[in-house]
């Protein structure tokens, strides 16, 4: 409350003031997998009892913790005796109340949620009710706390098959998505699959990797192509930048901002927030 909460109302404030919106993104557990985020020393997860003085909570007999981050009923407790639940609750209850006032402000339950690539199964957001009760639970107690929009991780599998169950919940205003397409055809094609665009819910990609690396310095055409197709099927891009220390030094940076700098010129001359991917007399989507 002295340092971070503060530094984090100053960061959004002074986004806002400059017309810069802001995702919030409340879990990012990566409890897959074994020799990565969830056990590494590196990272010291704090859900992970190795790493926090409250010895909560201990891995699996695999050496992660998936399923049990996502099951609402995990019966473990922690030195102090609180379950998994109430920690998440009262994360979940901090960061709306310290950043839901900034209308420049949406807040994502989990990022990159159940990667199927990262230890949980191949379409296991489809197939595990746990994990979908879990995301809909913070989802509806996020709701009751603020107007801010809410966005849920879709895409475990680079095809958005996810898009299926969320799209039908009226308090979820966002698709967060990884497609695995670069191709502005490939997009396109994803998103007819899935009904994507059909649902009334905003469309973003979290992380340019369709085709290649994350990291747009590698393939700068790639990753352009890759926002040009997803801003023509009527959805938001970022590219993703992890080094805070090549942000306005780094020619790649700032190759890449000119490029996102002219998207948004074209979007903003045209006026592209007034058109729809769908028909709105037959329902369909346009090609």
């Amino acid at each position: 409350d002295a340092v971070y909460w503060p530094r984090m109302r100053m960061l959004a404030g002074e986004a806002r003031a400059r017309k810069i919106v802001v995702e919030v993104t409340i879990f990012a557990p990566y409890p897959n997998t074994t020799n990565y985020w969830w056990d590494s020393p590196s990272f010291k997860n704090a859900w992970n009892g190795s790493f926090n003085s409250n010895s909560a909570f201990a891995s699996n007999s695999q050496g992660h913790f998936y399923p049990q981050f996502y099951d609402l009923n995990h019966g473990e407790t922690s030195s102090q005796g609180k379950t998994l639940q109430t920690y998440q609750q009262a994360l979940v209850d901090k960061v709306v109340a310290e950043l839901g006032s900034f209308e420049n402000v949406y807040f994502e339950v989990a990022n990159e949620f159940a990667v199927a690539t990262y230890g949980a199964p191949v379409n296991a957001i489809n197939d595990d009710p746990r994990l979908r009760a879990w995301q809909e639970n913070w989802v509806q107690r996020i709701d009751g706390q603020t107007a801010r929009l809410i966005s849920v991780h879709s895409d475990t599998d680079g095809l958005g098959q996810g898009t299926s169950i969320w799209n039908s919940n009226g308090l979820i205003d966002i698709l967060n998505l990884r497609l695995s397409s670069a191709s502005p055809s490939g997009i396109s094609d994803t998103l007819h699959a899935i009904g994507a665009q059909t649902g009334g819910k905003v469309l973003t990609i979290n992380e340019t990797a369709g085709g290649g690396s994350g990291d747009f310095y590698a393939d700068l055409d790639l990753h352009t192509r890759y926002a040009w197709g997803m801003f023509l099927s009527g959805g938001h891009v970022a590219f993703y930048e992890d080094d805070s220390s090549r942000i306005l030094s780094d020619p790649g940076w700032e190759a890449g901002a000119r490029r996102l700098k002219v998207l948004r010129e074209i979007a903003e001359t045209l006026r592209f927030w007034e058109m729809s991917p769908v028909n709105s007399t037959t329902g369909s989507e346009y090609d």
